[in-house]
């Protein structure tokens, strides 16, 4: 009988063997993730989407991912993985939060019928036996129901990959998520690269209400000019994969900034970064905010592009 937020702080959920949320609550689902930090046990998330088509089962045996990794992982999958794109463009019109949950078999707007319901909530508790019997890698499963003809039934599953989190440097409120795959693409090409400077585009998702900017798919074009200590990127290709990019992601996932590498010195923002990425800001980022990337073979800074700078270039 008590709201679940203010009951949630005051346990101690170190008694229990398992958390298992069925709120399918975004706020629910970050509460959890807040509490759950210094504790080893497992967490499930479980939820239905897509007017009960589609159920989601997030597992959590490690403090490594948070709430929002499982999703926005789910959101880069959809740029290759047609049952997760077309997932997200039947929800985009019902999303609240960036975060994208689900409808609970509760909710007043949502008639499930008892098939559809124990369908999704069985193949849940088999994934919950297989978390308590071994030791799982956080993992989320999309187990879809009547999506091609009636009866059909399948499960998919994704393990979530290592995400590292870069705070800002000119603002530590703020942090960056990027998967360690991806950066670690990103370094090795400032390594090949030498000398040169070398850079991409970059799309992803900025959070601006949890000040989280996820890192998700970045497109370097065959035509950039690469010299020491200047780089212009080129666009061949771009437009055409950034359309696509956004398109298949529902427009979760769009251009938020560029990346480029510093082959000698400093990691943070020259003159000529300020004034390139603030125009770049101004004239082509669809966000308020934006994001720079600046990156060597083994080191990487993010710098958080705001809004209402407005850069003056004035000659002596």
């Amino acid at each position: 009988e008590e709201d679940i937020i203010q009951w949630l702080p005051k346990v101690d959920i170190a008694n229990y063997d398992i958390i298992i949320d069925a709120t399918a609550s975004a706020s629910v689902f970050r509460l959890v993730d807040k509490i759950s930090l210094g504790t080893s046990i497992p967490i499930v998330h479980f939820a239905l989407s897509d007017a009960g088509n589609i159920g989601h089962v997030y597992v959590n045996t490690s403090r490594e991912s948070i709430l929002s990794d499982y999703y926005m992982h789910l959101v880069h999958e959809s740029i290759d993985n047609d049952d997760i794109s077309n997932w997200l463009k039947r929800n985009t019109k019902h999303s609240l939060d960036i975060v994208r949950i689900g409808e609970g078999c509760h909710s007043n707007t949502t008639r499930l019928g008892d098939e559809i319901v124990s369908t999704h909530t069985g193949i849940a508790a088999s994934v919950i036996k297989g978390v308590l019997s071994k030791k799982n890698e956080n993992t989320a499963y999309l187990s879809y129901v009547n999506i091609e003809y009636e009866g059909q039934v399948f499960t998919e599953s994704y393990r979530i990959p290592a995400f590292i989190n870069i705070k800002c440097s000119n603002n530590d409120e703020w942090q960056v998520r990027i998967p360690k795959s991806l950066l670690n693409e990103i370094q090795l090409e400032a390594k090949l690269a030498g000398k040169k400077e070398v850079g991409g585009y970059l799309m992803g998702n900025i959070d601006v209400k949890h000040k989280i900017i996820y890192l998700l798919h970045q497109f370097k074009p065959a035509d950039s000019k690469q010299k020491i200590s200047k780089l212009h990127l080129g666009i061949k290709g771009w437009r055409e994969e950034y359309l696509r990019v956004k398109s298949r992601s529902s427009g979760v996932l769009d251009y938020i900034g560029d990346w480029h590498s510093h082959p000698s010195g400093s990691l943070d923002m020259s003159v000529t970064d300020i004034l390139t990425n603030y125009a770049i800001k101004t004239s082509e980022i669809p966000s308020e905010y934006g994001i720079c990337l600046i990156a060597n073979s083994h080191q990487t800074k993010a710098h958080l592009l705001i809004p209402g700078i407005d850069v003056v270039v004035q000659e002596l």
